[in-house]
């Protein structure tokens, strides 16, 4: 989520010289995505998550998830917004790319908060009164 709002944040501040987005790989079971995660998600995430996921269509291949970032970085089709997080559909964790449009996402001020957030841990926030 943080990303989603940074994100959305540097396209609005420079989207007229690059182009920023959040890309969701997916459910994909073989990454070790759940390689911190303890107690029941671990268990869920490392055991349980890779025995089922496929059958029940919870689960892609590495490659695949992979090639979402790809797809979005070369957008040979033009479909993708700069500034905007491309997920699974809702409700699910794997298929083709889209748009997600959560009302949190679009809320300009949680961006600006990112944005800020951000600046501050990287040294590159403005001192307070310039500008």
């Amino acid at each position: 989520m943080f990303s989603s709002w940074w994100s959305a944040a540097l396209a609005r501040q420079y989207g007229d010289r690059l182009s920023a987005f959040t890309v969701s790989p997916g459910a994909n079971m073989k990454t070790n995505a759940g390689r911190h995660v303890t107690g029941i998600k671990g268990f869920m995430f490392t055991k349980v998550m890779p025995a089922i996921g496929g059958p029940l269509g919870m689960h892609m291949p590495t490659s695949q998830g992979a090639k979402r970032y790809i797809d979005v970085l070369l957008d040979e089709s033009g479909e993708f917004e700069n500034g905007a997080t491309y997920t699974s559909a809702p409700k699910k964790m794997v298929g083709p790319l889209h748009k997600a449009s959560y009302p949190h996402l679009l809320d300009e001020e949680r961006q600006d908060t990112a944005w800020q957030v951000l600046s501050e841990l990287t040294g590159t926030a403005e001192p307070a009164g310039a500008g």
